[in-house]
């Protein structure tokens, strides 16, 4: 049976030599000759078991993530989440005229709560560190942000401003990450937010419940602000504050303001007002003690008294009446008339009891151009409400001129918070009087020499100054000069007249001569001696009893090439005082002949 299996098949070399060894020269590489053995099945089961335990361990974990720890894992998910936060860009800077730096920008640090609460603000990282610590919340975070620093301090408080936290009612309009943004909050910084702020950059931050950054990323780059340069003159603006801060205190006076224009242009040159304050504290929001003497100081540091003080304007405002008056031909320059010291009316009803109104000295017979150089009431009573031969305005041409030179109106300028001042009226004595609600000769005399409830502004009175001085052009004042951003020149403020007046030149020259004559001989000539030649006038505007005044100064100079224009006003002085406002007039006048002449040459166009 075997031989009949293989009696038709060859056999081959493998089944007879097993046995590799004995094949010299045998190839090891190769798989010839070696033995083929199956695998054993104990193999299959280590295999199995080992994959049995992977999996189990696989399972375990997946039921402890899933069932036996789900909820603690569920709730720190929850916690792990994506914030959108912040990148704070460089707010603008402020620069003077000659590009000395007002508000520029530090580095800082503050702590936030995560609904943008800012709990503290710090210069420097190792303080901010030590803070932190005593602090037993979880999400906090760091915030690195651009610190308002102003270098000038109280000098451009009321010009410049503050930056403050949004109001509740501006939290609700913008993004959530915002709600920490410091804005413009008076001055300067508030009304050229739009230039200054820049724009807001924005970043996806990770983190977990403890407030810990797993990763971060840039979706939108901060873009700074622009730069914003001012008419104002640095140097000249501390001097004029160091003027009227030294009369204020040394003479008892409660506050002071000045205004400095460029007649030809309308550009504010210096606007101080005393109290002042300084706005890095209201910026930082501390020491808390410092805020809180601010805001509650009976001397009122934060009111702009250059825009917003209202004060009777006393006898600054008589080269007005004599303008008008020579307009409507009420009188002629060179008509003369009598002051024995006083006014007296006689009264109809009860013949002993005349009324009688004061000059504040005799000063004999005065044409249009003495009186104003000495200010006599007894004059400006006679042309304003009339007496004897000469008619007089009366109150409705008085108010209409008033009105031509822009009081009761705001002047438009690019600061907040400007009053219009109030010219009264029949109507309104009227419906508030209740006690005398008639309109009486009386009450014209006191508005023919700025007395009564005549109201103005150092502002106001800067600007009418000016319109004599440039030939009836009423400008609108402004600060800002130029808007750059990286030298690139964005806006330029051009100079506004908003209307010009139609006079008589040569009524305009009596009115000029009169308040040059007063700066050599009158109740201005103070200012005798200084190199550049002055037209001015002064005022003394009684409050109350009388027992306290304000004292005034307006003036423009160089008298035959006028350029700039000066309004200071000194608040509730003694009325036995006699020093005021034309003393620190002086001062800055010539100041700015010495440090500042080039101030003083006459603009080839504008």
């Amino acid at each position: 049976m075997a031989r009949k299996f293989f009696q038709n098949k060859e056999l081959e070399p493998d089944e007879i030599f097993l046995d590799s060894k004995n094949l010299p020269g045998f190839e090891q590489e190769r798989f010839e000759g070696r033995l083929e053995f199956p695998i054993s099945v104990r193999t299959f089961w280590y295999l199995g078991l080992v994959l049995a335990m992977v999996f189990g361990l696989f399972f375990y974990r997946l039921f402890d993530l899933q069932v036996s720890r789900a909820p603690v894992l569920k709730a720190r998910a929850e916690a792990n989440h994506l914030k959108i936060l912040p990148l704070w860009p460089k707010r603008g800077r402020i620069l003077d005229r000659r590009g000395v730096v007002l508000a520029d920008n530090d580095s800082a640090f503050r702590l936030v709560r995560d609904n943008g609460e800012v709990l503290e603000d710090f210069s420097d990282w190792q303080t901010l560190e030590e803070s932190r610590k005593k602090y037993q919340e979880p999400l906090l975070r760091v915030e690195a942000y651009s610190s308002r620093r102003y270098p000038e301090g109280e000098s451009f408080a009321h010009v410049l401003g503050y930056l403050g936290y949004l109001s509740p009612e501006e939290v609700g309009q913008v993004a959530s990450f915002e709600v920490s943004k410091l804005v413009g909050r008076s001055g300067l910084e508030e009304v050229y937010e739009k230039y200054l702020t820049g724009r807001v950059g924005s970043k996806l931050t990770e983190v977990n419940s403890e407030g810990e950054i797993f990763s971060e990323a840039v979706e939108r780059l901060p873009e700074a602000g622009d730069d914003i340069y001012l008419s104002v003159d640095a140097r000249l603006q501390k001097r004029v504050l160091e003027e009227v801060k030294d009369l204020v205190e040394s003479r008892g006076f409660k506050g002071g303001a000045a205004v400095l224009l460029d007649v030809q242009t309308g550009e504010i040159l210096s606007l101080v007002s005393y109290p002042s304050f300084n706005p890095n504290i209201l910026t930082r929001g501390g020491p808390e003690k410092e805020v809180e003497e601010l805001l509650t100081s009976p001397k009122k540091p934060l009111f702009n008294r250059a825009v917003s003080g209202l004060y009777s304007s006393g006898s600054v405002i008589k080269p007005l009446l004599a303008l008008a008056a020579l307009e409507e031909r009420v009188i002629v320059p060179e008509k003369e008339i009598l002051s024995t010291g006083s006014l007296t009316l006689p009264n109809p009803f009860q013949p002993d009891q005349p009324s009688v109104f004061y000059d504040w000295k005799a000063h004999g017979w005065v044409d249009m151009r003495h009186a104003i150089a000495v200010s006599s009431n007894v004059y400006f009573f006679t042309i304003g409400g009339g007496f004897g031969d000469v008619s007089g305005l009366g109150v409705r041409k008085i108010q209409n001129w008033l009105e031509k030179f822009g009081f009761g109106q705001i002047t438009g300028i690019d600061l907040g918070s400007e009053k219009a001042g109030f010219i009264p009226s029949p109507e309104w004595k009227a419906q508030t009087q209740k006690d005398d609600p008639i309109w009486r000769i009386g009450d014209t005399y006191n508005l023919s020499i700025g007395q009564g409830n005549f109201q103005v502004t150092p502002l106001q009175m800067a600007v009418f100054v000016a319109s004599l001085a440039n030939g009836g052009k009423i400008l609108e004042p402004h600060v800002l000069k130029q808007v750059k951003s990286e030298a690139r020149l964005v806006d330029e403020v051009k100079p506004v007249i908003k209307k010009t007046l139609e006079f008589k030149e040569e009524n305009l020259k009596v009115v000029q001569e009169g308040m040059r004559l007063a700066a050599e001989v009158g109740t201005a000539q103070a200012l005798s001696g200084l190199k550049v030649k002055v037209a001015a006038k002064t005022g003394t505007a009684e409050i109350g009893s009388g027992k306290s005044v304000n004292s005034w100064f307006i003036g423009y100079f160089p008298y035959e090439t006028p350029r700039l224009s000066l309004a200071v006003v000194l608040e509730g002085g003694n009325a036995s005082n006699l020093v005021g406002a034309t003393a620190a007039s002086r001062q800055i006048i010539e100041w700015i002949s010495i440090y500042r002449p080039e101030l003083l040459e006459t603009l080839q166009s504008y």
